[in-house]
């Protein structure tokens, strides 16, 4: 009948199997870790478990996880965010400056670009419409049937080639001079260049096609045909329709389809 030992923490003793006082402060530690989970003891001389000086407290320490940010991760995404915003501001130059040479064109007065010359007719034919208005309808159409016949994607470059270049032609031409004679070939081969820069800026910054564009590639992929045929064979189509509308087709309209080629290659 001798009394069964009870082992009580940090209670010191030197009978029995403990006499190692390094043994006694290793299950006074694991006992007061088994009563407080979720915790972790850090010994106050830098973590020497098992060898503090006697009476010495531990103290316990909530664990937080810290996130270090990945400096080549933020430089990447800096240098996504700079590169959009340079290419965004391409794009709205380009459509800025394709408003500007379709105004010079139609201010020159001596022939216009199939396209244009479709909708100045369309303008002269619809009361109160603008030639911007129409320039942005008829891209609305266009993209609509290049998207649900021809499954050619919309991007934020066609969008806004949609809506700018109309509200870009429709807010400078009340500013441009019309000339007469050589000045008005010269404010011509202004415009003529100036498409030629306007189409490149556009295009680099790659933010997807116009919809007239996006309708020339959608049937040369659905039919195989080349697109500069296609492209040739839909111009010659709008430009009959300008005429009949009652649209000014003159020696421009053919020195536009010798010279815009060769500028936009430029």
């Amino acid at each position: 009948g001798a009394p069964t030992p009870v082992y009580r923490p940090h209670e010191k003793t030197h009978s029995g199997p403990l006499q190692c006082g390094g043994c006694q402060r290793l299950l006074d530690t694991l006992f007061d870790s088994l009563a407080r989970p979720g915790r972790r003891l850090l010994s106050g001389d830098g973590g020497r478990s098992g060898q503090q000086a006697e009476g010495e407290e531990t103290r316990d320490t909530p664990i937080h996880p810290t996130i270090v940010p990945d400096p080549a991760n933020s430089d990447t995404l800096q240098k996504t965010m700079v590169s959009f915003a340079l290419r965004f501001l391409r794009l709205n130059l380009g459509l800025a400056l394709y408003g500007l040479a379709i105004a010079l064109q139609i201010a020159a007065g001596i022939g216009l670009a199939p396209w244009d010359a479709f909708h100045v007719g369309i303008a002269q034919k619809i009361p109160h419409a603008t030639i911007g208005m129409a320039s942005i309808g008829v891209g609305f159409v266009i993209q609509f049937l290049a998207w649900a016949w021809l499954k050619m994607p919309v991007g934020i470059g066609t969008a806004l080639n949609i809506l700018l270049i109309g509200w870009w032609i429709d807010r400078l031409s009340p500013y441009l001079p019309h000339y007469h004679g050589p000045l008005a070939w010269g404010e011509f081969l202004l415009g003529i260049t100036l498409i030629g820069l306007a189409t490149g800026l556009y295009v680099g910054a790659k933010f997807g096609a116009g919809p007239r564009d996006s309708l020339a590639l959608g049937m040369s992929q659905r039919f195989g045909w080349p697109v500069r045929y296609v492209r040739s064979g839909v111009e010659l189509i709008v430009l009959a329709c300008g005429a009949a509308l009652g649209a000014k087709i003159g020696w421009g309209t053919l020195l536009f389809a010798l010279l815009v080629g060769p500028a936009m290659q430029a």
